[in-house]
């Protein structure tokens, strides 16, 4: 299976799916700290699926102050 990716605007990424899932698939999402530290990061630094069908899956990352930006995440997808 693979897949790209496209980004859409600041923090708003699509995941195309090839090919194409035969049902709606099992997404999970993570985004990556920027920052370290004892007590992690803001919870707000955050990924939301935002959009899921079987062909794309739309992600949205923010920063801290809960605003869009471009960050790193990873994901799982798991389907027919």
């Amino acid at each position: 299976e693979h897949f790209h990716v496209t980004k859409v605007s600041t923090g708003v990424y699509d995941v195309h799916f090839e090919p194409h899932f035969q049902n709606t698939p099992a997404v999970v999402a993570t985004q990556l700290w920027e920052k370290s530290g004892p007590l992690g990061g803001s919870a707000l630094d955050n990924v939301v699926l935002v959009s899921l069908s079987n062909s794309v899956a739309r992600f949205k990352t923010g920063d801290g102050a809960g605003d869009s930006k471009d960050r790193q995440f990873t994901f799982i997808a798991m389907g027919e």
